[in-house]
């Protein structure tokens, strides 16, 4: 199952970006994008389903499990205190 915002770049490349804290995956080459993402679950990139869509979460969010909602609000908070 693919997240839905799996890029393919020139030279064959493949990236993603977390739906969490939006950091880019590295560039992967890759024949196909099946075989992109399953070089990214190596690396531990997941997909995280809603009733709305299925997004890539990265290793970092994946290790901190944190709601959309949650995500939202505590961004919106760090912007305050700057």
């Amino acid at each position: 199952m693919l997240p839905r915002d799996l890029r393919t770049n020139a030279g064959g490349t493949f990236d993603v970006t977390c739906g969490k804290c939006l950091a880019s995956s590295p560039h992967v080459p890759a024949e196909s994008p099946e075989d992109a993402w399953t070089k990214l679950t190596r690396e531990g990139w997941t997909v995280t389903e809603t009733r709305a869509a299925r997004y890539a979460t990265c290793p970092r969010c994946s290790a901190h499990p944190m709601t959309i909602e949650e995500a939202v609000a505590r961004a919106h908070k760090s912007r305050k205190r700057r």
